[in-house]
């Protein structure tokens, strides 16, 4: 059971996506940065998804890139989550976007995602059990609702490591993913194991304008 929006390469694609810690006690953390004028943030973030703003593409150049440099042990990866921005009310992924282009004086509060691996078997008359939303230049395949089927089935049996909503499928069996390539990726093989990065609600940060 999927849904397929606008299937693509993905953005992605050729691109070395930085190994993300998983289950580390840094799974939310604050990020203070500044731009000078004509100066840019230096990444790219994904705005397919109105609840959950990923971070896509971490430039080599930049104010990101000389955030990591210096703090090394808080450095910003792909995958991780921009959650809320002090003095933006809003958590739409689009607002947000705009308010880190038009601001220079920024606060960002981080989600980093655990990552676990679900091992799949197909079996005669079942299905997946996955609604997806694969749209073209977004991070990953997106889970948007569990149905009956293999899914539902390995979450029982594993309700440490289940598939939920909000999840994205980054690989499969080891292999970087694009959303658009996961069908065609999981279509001739009989078993996989997908690496999904699970983001649980947390609440806004709360901190004052400045």
């Amino acid at each position: 059971l999927f849904s397929l929006a606008k299937p693509g390469t993905g953005a992605r694609g050729g691109l070395e996506v930085l190994p993300l810690k998983a289950n580390t006690a840094m799974s939310t953390f604050t990020v203070d940065l500044a731009k000078g004028d004509g100066e840019k943030l230096g990444m790219d973030i994904d705005v397919s998804d109105d609840k959950i703003c990923i971070v896509k593409i971490v430039k080599d150049e930049n104010v990101v890139a000389k955030f990591n440099s210096e703090n090394p042990g808080q450095a910003i990866q792909v995958g991780d989550r921009i959650v809320s921005v002090t003095g933006l009310e809003s958590v739409v992924s689009r607002d947000i976007a705009k308010y880190l282009g038009d601001n220079k004086e920024l606060s960002l509060f981080m989600q980093r995602p655990s990552s676990t691996e679900v091992s799949l078997t197909k079996e005669e008359g079942k299905t997946l059990g996955m609604k997806l939303n694969c749209v073209e230049n977004a991070y990953a395949a997106a889970v948007l609702e569990i149905a009956d089927g293999l899914t539902k089935e390995w979450n029982e049996a594993n309700q440490d490591r289940a598939v939920k909503a909000n999840d994205r499928i980054i690989k499969v069996d080891g292999e970087d993913t694009g959303p658009g390539a996961f069908v065609n990726a999981i279509k001739e093989k009989e078993s996989f194991k997908l690496t999904v990065l699970s983001y649980p609600d947390v609440e806004k940060s709360v901190t004052a304008e400045v």
